[in-house]
């Protein structure tokens, strides 16, 4: 299963910005037990070699992504992938070095076998954690609208009986 997160916005203020980052993302199941995830990319990111988004999947904190390309056109995409499917309920973010990299605004969703994107969660005007300690801290758990179940099978029409 792949999901991607669509980052639209930063603390900022914009004069200023000049990426995006986060030191980890971090999915759990509806039981709260942490899913584990195989791959972390971020297309058409502008990533230093240590700045990757393997980062953001690596359980260190004192590791980061930055992506500079978010200063250039305000969107950043972050691909995670999970080596078998596994139904998301919770994610959360921790913040990287600087504030004014913090993501704000973002959509997260399911990419289907048709390449669509099926939106499950979506935030705006986030308040990240600031102040003493607010580094390398939790924002706090997002829920994440599951999809909804597939639709019953009904069992197969009788034949129809000639008059």
């Amino acid at each position: 299963a792949t999901y991607t997160f669509i980052f639209e916005g930063v603390r900022g203020p914009e004069d200023v910005v000049d990426g995006i980052s986060l030191s980890e993302i971090v999915f759990y199941s509806d039981a709260g037990v942490k899913l584990p995830l195989s791959n972390a990319a971020n297309p058409n990111g502008i990533n230093q070699p240590t700045e990757g988004a393997t980062n953001l999947i690596d359980d260190n904190l004192n590791t980061k992504w930055f992506d500079a390309s978010f200063a250039l056109n305000n969107r950043s995409t972050v691909v995670l992938t999970f080596s078998t499917p596994q139904p998301v309920a919770v994610y959360d973010f921790f913040t990287a070095a600087q504030q004014k990299r913090d993501p704000t605004a973002w959509r997260f969703g399911l990419v289907l076998e048709d390449d669509s994107f099926l939106l499950l969660s979506e935030a705006s005007d986030v308040e990240p954690p600031t102040g003493e300690g607010s580094r390398s801290a939790s924002y706090g758990n997002f829920s994440v609208r599951n999809p909804p179940p597939p639709p019953p099978l009904l069992p197969p029409s009788p034949p129809a009986v000639p008059p």
